[in-house]
């Protein structure tokens, strides 16, 4: 029965889909070959053939569908070669490639092979593979912690990875994903960085860093770790104050008050209304005094008296 229903589908198939299906059946068989160019030969066309259908992922590709039954056969390849060949990196990416539709649920086979293979330019293979591998990374890492919770986390294996997905999804506008994966991987001060590959080019520049920041600060709603939400809140301030947003900035100090005992709420304070002309420190004042923050700024009386609400009847008539 099941041999006439997958003759049934074989008959199916278009003619276009059917060159496609032996190619890639050839090419499995080809692996095997003694011949080393050969079985070199096949696995670049295996690899070109999926790449090339995952770019721009709008349903299973083809290949994908084609190459479920070989899957196994593609493993046992894999484990059969040697462990320094180029070869056997390069089938290691695409077998983390057909991981994503092909593996067992909860088995993190994407990450065990790409691990294997090569880590840099994930997004040759498309972004529902970069997304898909960054999610295991993120539960590989939480396994890792409840596993290890008094010892050292040995977590090189996963950072290479992390340096490449993350500017991967911030180049591409994938904000969320990227602060999600350094959340749940404890790198938030990455986001302070540089690209890994550009080290003169900031991963957080003008074009990015209000929605990077505000994601940031919603993010802190469900973060039960006071520590977590400390860094959290240390890296949004800081990202505020490269980009000269003062304000925003002095309301993310605001929120960590006193809880950072390295540098105390009103050295944030001082730092920031120093680096702001007249018009930016009435209005930052006006946030303080809306918080009746205690702070002080002696070099300037008249915001000194705006922080203290000493002449708020005067300026409410202005405004």
């Amino acid at each position: 029965m099941g041999q006439d229903v997958a003759s049934s589908n074989e008959q199916e198939l278009s003619p276009e889909d059917q060159s496609v299906l032996d190619g890639l059946e050839l090419a499995v068989e080809r692996l095997h070959d003694a011949d080393s160019e050969i079985a070199s030969a096949a696995l670049s066309y295996l690899v070109r053939e999926v790449r090339s259908a995952t770019s721009s992922m709008t349903s299973v590709p083809k290949p994908l569908k084609f190459l479920r039954p070989h899957y196994e056969t593609l493993k046992l390849c894999h484990s059969l070669q040697d462990n320094s060949s180029v070869t056997k990196k390069l089938l290691a990416d695409l077998i983390a490639v057909l991981a994503m539709t092909m593996s067992k649920p909860g088995s993190r086979e994407i990450l065990f092979f790409k691990k294997q293979g090569f880590i840099s330019d994930l997004g040759s293979w498309g972004h529902e593979f970069v997304r898909a591998l960054a999610g295991e990374v993120g539960a590989e890492y939480s396994a890792r912690q409840l596993i290890e919770k008094k010892a050292q986390l040995d977590n090189e294996d996963l950072v290479g990875l992390i340096d490449e997905i993350v500017p991967f999804h911030l180049q591409h506008n994938a904000y969320a994903e990227a602060v999600d994966l350094l959340i749940e991987t404890q790198r938030i001060h990455m986001l302070l960085g540089n690209y890994p590959s550009r080290p003169d080019k900031m991963l957080i520049d003008e074009s990015n860093f209000r929605r990077v920041c505000l994601y940031l600060l919603r993010c802190g709603t469900y973060i039960a770790d006071p520590d977590d939400l400390k860094h959290l809140r240390q890296c949004a301030f800081h990202i505020y104050e490269r980009h000269c947003d003062l304000c925003a900035a002095l309301s993310v100090a605001l929120q960590l008050g006193d809880d950072d005992k390295i540098v105390p709420f009103s050295d944030r304070c001082k730092q920031l209304f120093d680096m702001a002309d007249n018009s930016m420190r009435q209005q930052m004042s006006f946030l303080l005094a809306r918080h009746r923050s205690k702070f002080e700024y002696p070099e300037d009386c008249e915001v000194d008296a705006i922080i203290g609400n000493n002449q708020l009847k005067v300026y409410y008539v202005k405004i």
